[in-house]
């Protein structure tokens, strides 16, 4: 390459060792500089015959080439209890399982249900009771419940029943419904999701085979 431009091949110097004698006692002063790459003119097609001449450019350095590493997050979760809890803001592990739990959930550990009130649900306090004295009921609109006028009428014409859920109420299918097969009845969330029907009768199984198991303990012992 150096031929090819009218230059003439540099001699490689002797390497020289710092370490020795004749380095340390020698008085000229050695300065090391990055070597430069030749400079060349270039001529470019497309504007016609203007001259451009590439600035020097460093030659890349000798020996192993050092990048720096970034530091990876670390997610450092807590036990407390039964319950995990992230360190990192905004999550929370149930059971080992990540979990996003934002402003729209209970402020509640280990709760996920939706916030209703003072970022808690019903369960935890988060709803608002019914300005009517004597009333324990929930507020549903104005600060009042569904007895005392509270809510919005159903959508379905010719209706004055308070809707419950997507505009509508009970009889015009709004709410939830019962999770047994066939059973159209409204459920609660607070009745595991059945109706009062179905409800009482899974207590009343629960109850039966809580005695006969303590009853089998006893003659068992």
């Amino acid at each position: 390459m150096p031929q090819l431009l009218g230059l003439k091949p540099k001699q490689q110097s002797k390497p020289v060792n710092k370490c020795s004698l004749d380095f340390i006692l020698s008085k000229d002063e050695i300065i090391s500089k990055p070597a430069l790459l030749p400079s060349f003119p270039w001529t470019s097609p497309q504007r016609g015959s203007s001259n451009k001449t590439f600035a020097p450019i460093l030659a890349p350095p000798s020996g192993p080439c050092k990048f720096a590493k970034r530091r990876r997050l670390l997610n450092i979760s807590v036990s407390n209890g039964s319950t995990k809890v992230s360190a990192k803001a905004g999550k929370a592990l149930a059971s080992g399982s990540v979990v996003k739990k934002g402003s729209k959930y209970c402020m509640v550990d280990g709760c996920m249900s939706r916030a209703k009130h003072a970022r808690r649900c019903w369960r935890h306090g988060g709803s608002v009771k019914c300005k009517i004295p004597d009333c324990t009921n929930r507020a549903k609109t104005k600060g009042v419940c569904w007895s005392h006028g509270g809510g919005t009428l159903c959508s379905f014409r010719d209706c004055t029943t308070i809707s419950v859920s997507n505009g509508v109420c009970w009889a015009h299918g709004g709410g939830k419904r019962c999770a047994m097969d066939g059973c159209a009845r409204p459920a609660y969330e607070r009745t595991d999701h059945l109706c009062t029907l179905h409800f009482e009768e899974k207590q009343y199984i629960a109850q039966v085979h809580s005695i006969t198991t303590q009853c089998h303990h006893k003659h068992t012992c």
